[in-house]
């Protein structure tokens, strides 16, 4: 069962919390994120306020902690990727979910047998169909980070820590 309700605004930024259970109510899964309003034409973000746009939020008493900047990693390893047409989303750059797929594709070996614990990443910048990236990446023994920039201006950065499988 997935729960999910709106935090208070902070700015232009909309927090949202996630909570996943089972059928038995145990907890798989507390997630929160940011989302933000951004104009279609400008790309640029739009203040909520001067839209007329308010989302009252819900304060249950159970939300996570806000998202954190991923932690770094000092790299060890530059891989070049060029972004195919089914990485885009209906908005016209990367989707989302694609950064993971990037990620597990690239990460070594020795923590895919690993059990995730926790994921962070940040978006920073749209990446475009056909965008050829330099990610780079590091890792030690319980976590990856990757990150690209463009023009001295950062993509993206995502860190996956792990832990042994019980």
């Amino acid at each position: 069962v997935l729960m999910t309700w709106p935090g208070e605004l902070m700015h232009v930024m909309f927090p949202r919390c996630y909570h996943l259970t089972d059928l038995g109510g145990n907890t798989l899964l507390t997630s929160s994120a940011f989302w933000m309003l951004t104009d279609e034409k400008t790309r640029k973000f739009v203040f909520p306020e001067r839209e007329g746009i308010v989302i009252p939020p819900e304060i249950t008493g159970d939300e996570p902690p806000l998202p954190t900047a991923p932690g770094s990693l000092p790299a060890t390893e530059t891989v070049t990727f060029s972004v195919p047409y089914s990485y885009i989303d209906l908005n016209g750059h990367m989707n989302n979910t694609k950064y993971l797929d990037m990620a597990e594709d690239i990460m070594p070996a020795s923590l895919r047998s690993r059990s995730l614990r926790r994921l962070s990443i940040e978006y920073s910048s749209e990446i475009q169909p056909d965008e050829t990236l330099v990610l780079e990446t590091g890792t030690d023994q319980n976590a990856f980070f990757m990150s690209s920039e463009r023009g001295g201006r950062r993509l993206f950065r995502l860190r996956m820590d792990y832990q042994d499988r019980e």
